[in-house]
């Protein structure tokens, strides 16, 4: 092949080359940000799952309670947040009423601790959460909501996205060892350049001269 063929072929090559590169980087790009995701999902996940267990532990053997009173003077309502935990359950309360003041608002969260068997057991209707609400009217124009939540279902739902991440780990492990992709699982042991399925790049691996599908530089002048 002369010359003057042999420079549009190699154009045309390097070209469909480039758009398979182009491809294939798009899509390593896109796996490499759900990978990202994915793994800061899990990590947050895990650290729910860790704190929601230690409170789960010490709600068995203690009862704990955290008020923020607010007061707006100028309406002359009272906002109550509070948040209980016993027994492995958490109660949340909201409460919004007009009230003369009672002189401990706007003071920042307290809390208070105590023995579990110096407080009355919490009683729920829902085997995993309760929730009730009430709209006041009138001169005091009460407004309020209710809320109990079970720990250990919190427990167990974020511990399945932590789970999942480890299972994923081994497996990558375990086809890295065996020369297999990790994105795809398709066998590099004869590729050892980019995954030819889904065009990862293989750890360690380093691109031809050229990039070229071969890796050796095409010429125009070179006979075929």
């Amino acid at each position: 092949m002369n010359g003057a063929v042999q420079a549009p072929v190699n154009r045309a090559v390097h070209r469909v080359w480039d758009d398979c590169n182009a491809s294939q980087a798009t899509t390593c790009g896109r796996s490499g940000v759900t990978r990202r995701l994915f793994n800061l999902a899990a990590a947050v996940s895990f650290v729910i799952a860790i704190v929601t267990f230690a409170w789960l532990v010490r709600s068995a053997v203690r009862f704990d309670s955290w008020w923020l009173v607010k007061r707006d003077n100028v309406v002359g309502e009272t906002w109550d947040y509070a948040v209980w935990s016993e027994r492995g359950i958490v109660f949340l309360q909201y409460d919004c009423q007009r009230q003369p003041a009672m002189g401990g608002e706007n003071k920042g969260w307290t809390h208070h601790a105590a023995p579990l068997r110096s407080k009355p057991r919490v009683e729920m209707v829902g085997w995993l959460w309760d929730f009730h609400r009430g709209v006041g009217s009138g001169r005091t124009n009460h407004r309020w909501w209710t809320m109990n939540v079970r720990l250990w279902p919190v427990v167990i739902a974020s511990g399945v996205l932590p789970i999942v991440w480890c299972v994923a780990w081994r497996r990558r492990r375990r086809d890295a060892r065996r020369g297999l992709c990790p994105n795809c699982g398709y066998d590099l042991r004869a590729s050892p350049g980019r995954c030819p399925e889904c065009g990862r790049e293989r750890e360690g691996a380093r691109a031809g001269a050229s990039g070229s599908p071969s890796g050796e530089i095409i010429t125009p002048g070179r006979a075929g």
